[in-house]
């Protein structure tokens, strides 16, 4: 009689499932690594429109339907938060873009938080942007592997922000 037995069917399924636990995080990291290039981009497209809008009115933007840009598709604004817009349904990370807080900078975040870039515009921040992440999370590897680290703890506990330039 020919066939497996159920000890090989149990080791091919444990060296399965290592292989799997070890693919995963890889595959997420690759994940937010591309959509950090999306992020720098609209982050930097929001920000040159904040300057625009500055130039022209002597004010930053607090209202994303002020500035003269068109959002990439998928993005939501809601009338309770009208700084800030939010893609649903984009597995495994959704985009938030948020063009005002308390401070002139624009922000663009991955939700459940992985990684925050901080694109600011005033003259003292000198236009630096930012790149903020827990602690040994995948995000913090993106941020690491784009800029030097700046400081530990500025944007919350347990997070590490690194420059980008």
């Amino acid at each position: 009689m020919k066939g497996f037995t159920l000890i090989e069917l149990l080791v091919v399924v444990l060296i399965i499932g290592v292989l799997a636990s070890v693919a995963l995080p890889q595959y997420q990291t690759a994940v937010l690594k591309s959509r950090s290039a999306e992020m720098l981009e609209l982050g930097r497209a929001m920000r040159e429109a904040q300057h625009l809008y500055y130039m022209a009115n002597g004010v930053w933007a607090q209202n994303l339907e002020e500035l003269d840009i068109q959002l990439p598709s998928g993005f939501e604004t809601t009338a309770s938060a009208p700084s800030r817009a939010v893609t649903k349904d984009r597995s495994p990370f959704n985009l938030r873009v948020d063009i005002y807080r308390s401070e002139p900078k624009v922000e663009v975040s991955t939700e459940p938080e992985q990684l925050t870039y901080y694109f600011w515009m005033t003259q003292e921040r000198n236009g630096a942007v930012f790149c903020t992440a827990a602690v040994g999370s995948s995000g913090e590897k993106v941020c690491k592997s784009q800029g030097r680290l700046g400081g530990s703890g500025w944007y919350g506990s347990n997070t590490n922000t690194y420059i980008l330039n």
